[in-house]
């Protein structure tokens, strides 16, 4: 027994642990700037990227776990929030700005990297060359400068005109008296065509929304399949699974009952909405629920999915779809 584990150790001695052989792999990150200039108040699409290249996965070794144990050590790289605090003054102007997201490049039993996105749009207030404030991130970060120029050029003292826009010609007594009439007659005439697209639209909207959820669905995974399963389709798709699950169970409430519109709601806010309307029972809310919390890990999480996976989600999607609510 002393000399079995004497080899034993010997033997776990000389292999290279998994954590030290990452350590050494190349990391990198940097800001991706859509333009080196802009004008004072024109958004800039900045996106923070950082690349972990990963060794090859040992023989034998837990690959989705060591996968797992990488994207949380690569996340612990970005801040919880996106700008340190005091980084934006008044001069900046955060527009819109998406989660982390992180996905794999290339197998994972040969090595391939683990790339983490983060993705938002900055407005400078002030003209000249700025340096860009740099995000809440644990690494070197290049400065990037930008060329802002100020909305009039030298020798302006006026705003321009508006593009494609006629300058109004001056008004005249006869033109006071005389625009009247013919403003009323053309504001009801412009009413009454709204209102009709309003309803023409709200026909199509109900039309489509009542549609038919499983050729939606079988289309989604036909079109996966044939654009290759990478993981950018994969994480695209789950986007789409929930927006279409959303859409089917509105349209059979919608058959019903009216509703408030809810498009711009998180998937949260539509649970909280629309669960207690759909009648489900207590097991197939639960597996609504799953359905919604398993794509968000994917969609915002950065949670690696297989087109087996994705497959999975689909099927539980098509019968949720299909299923009456039981009170």
């Amino acid at each position: 027994m002393k000399i079995l584990a004497l080899c034993l150790a010997a033997a776990l001695a000389s292999a290279p642990a998994w954590g030290q052989a990452r350590e050494a792999a190349p990391f990198e990150a940097h800001l991706d700037v859509q333009s080196s200039a802009a004008e004072v108040g024109e958004p800039i699409a900045i996106e923070l990227v950082a690349r972990q290249e990963l060794p090859a996965i040992p023989a034998g070794a837990d690959a989705l776990r060591i996968e797992r144990e990488a994207r949380r050590e690569l996340r612990q790289h970005f801040g919880d929030e996106l700008f340190p605090q005091g980084e934006l003054d008044y001069s900046w102007e955060l527009l819109d700005a998406n989660p982390l997201v992180i996905r794999r490049s290339g197998e994972a039993e040969s090595g391939g990297a683990l790339i983490a996105t983060r993705r938002f749009r900055l407005v400078s207030l002030e003209a000249g060359t700025r340096a860009l404030p740099k995000p809440a991130f644990e690494g070197e970060l290049a400065t990037v400068d930008i060329e802002f120029t100020s909305l009039l050029a030298e020798g302006e003292d006026q705003p321009r005109p508006l593009i494609l826009f006629r300058d109004v010609p001056p008004e005249t007594a006869s033109s006071e008296r005389s625009v009247w009439p013919g403003a009323a007659l053309g504001a009801a005439l412009l009413a009454l065509l709204v209102g009709v697209l309003v309803k023409r639209r709200s026909k199509k909207k109900t039309a489509g929304t009542v549609g038919n959820p499983r050729a939606a669905l079988e289309a989604l995974m036909a079109r996966t399949r044939a654009a290759g399963s990478t993981d950018e389709v994969l994480h695209a798709a789950h986007f789409h699974l929930t927006a279409l699950v959303r859409t089917a169970l509105d349209g059979r409430l919608k058959q019903t009952q009216p509703l408030w519109n809810l498009r711009g709601a998180t998937d949260e806010e539509w649970l909280a909405a629309r669960l207690p309307l759909l009648g489900f029972n207590e097991e197939q809310a639960d597996r609504l629920q799953q359905l919604f919390e398993g794509s968000g890990r994917v969609k915002y999480g950065g949670e690696a999915v297989t087109e087996w996976g994705l497959q999975e989600r689909v099927d539980r999607a098509l019968e949720l779809t299909a299923e009456g609510g039981q009170g």
